[in-house]
């Protein structure tokens, strides 16, 4: 919960609270929002069927990927391991994190205008590369924003972030961390390898105890 951030000096917002799908993967039209529905469908150039496309994602999350979700969630065959990218010179999005940017001075004063509700706003200007442009308000009055997409700051492997990665730690034989693991090239290192070697040496051994033992 939580990892969706929006900070405007010494206020913040979080999402999700509760329900990640609700909250935000099925939240549309907000400037944060996740999925831009006019995004979807790329051969609709025109924009007709945006409607159609938002309700056959909604579909989709609601009745597909959230079933799997959940019939997969902490479920780990007991002879497992694992071992996942833990490096600070590989960071990664373990928090999504949209901040408006103000001046320094204004800044260090507190006296600038404060967002009323950090999580609405109209889009004014948006680069598609993490600056937004805004339109919020501040009591009564109107506020121009810009916010700033924080970039990736969690030690991990590029694209998981370590404390994914750990996860299935306690629920399995074995789970490490370890340095210098990107995440397309995470077998391509003789650490690596020599760890996969020995976990199939591990699982193979175990086999003895299963049905599947081999008896000459």
């Amino acid at each position: 919960m939580g990892w969706l951030k929006i900070r405007d000096g010494s206020q913040s917002a979080a999402l999700p609270v509760a329900d990640p799908y609700g909250e935000v993967y099925l939240s549309r039209g907000q400037w944060w929002s996740l999925c831009d529905d006019k995004l979807i469908n790329p051969i609709d150039a025109n924009k007709q069927t945006v409607d159609q496309d938002w309700a056959s994602y909604e579909r989709i999350i609601n009745k597909l990927v959230i079933p799997f979700h959940l019939g997969l969630a902490g479920k780990y065959h007991s002879n497992s391991y694992a071992f996942y990218g833990d490096d600070d010179a590989h960071k990664t999005w373990g928090e999504v994190v949209w901040e408006r940017k103000i001046g320094t001075v204004l800044k260090w004063a507190d006296a600038y205008a404060k967002v009323d509700d950090l999580t609405s706003g109209q889009v004014m200007r948006d680069t598609g590369t993490g600056d937004q442009d805004l339109l919020q308000r501040s009591g009564r009055d109107p506020l121009a924003a810009h916010y700033t997409l924080r970039p990736a700051a969690q030690s991990g492997d590029g694209t998981v972030p370590a404390v994914s990665g750990a996860a299935p730690r306690g629920k399995i034989k074995l789970c490490v961390g370890h340095k210098d693991v990107d995440h397309e090239g995470a077998y391509k290192k003789k650490p690596q390898m020599l760890f996969a070697l020995w976990a199939v040496t591990r699982i193979v051994y175990r086999a003895k105890e299963t049905k599947m033992a081999y008896v000459e």
